[in-house]
């Protein structure tokens, strides 16, 4: 996947979690709380299983 889709989904995941965030604490919906909390967390895992480069033959990155 290009970098730049991959940074454009990261961001919409955490968009869509600050969305839930807002709209459930408005609402007092606890079902937009977890579905908030469902997107962070994806957003998180995606923000830190980033592409490992390998070791080149060299030994430089």
């Amino acid at each position: 996947m290009q970098k730049g889709m991959r940074w454009l989904i990261t961001l919409s995941l955490l968009g869509a979690a600050l969305l839930c965030y807002a709209m459930g604490s408005e609402a007092g919906a606890v079902s937009l709380l977890i579905l908030g909390a469902v997107f962070e967390g994806a957003f998180w895992w995606r923000l830190c299983s980033g592409r490992r480069s390998a070791p080149r033959a060299d030994g430089k990155r």
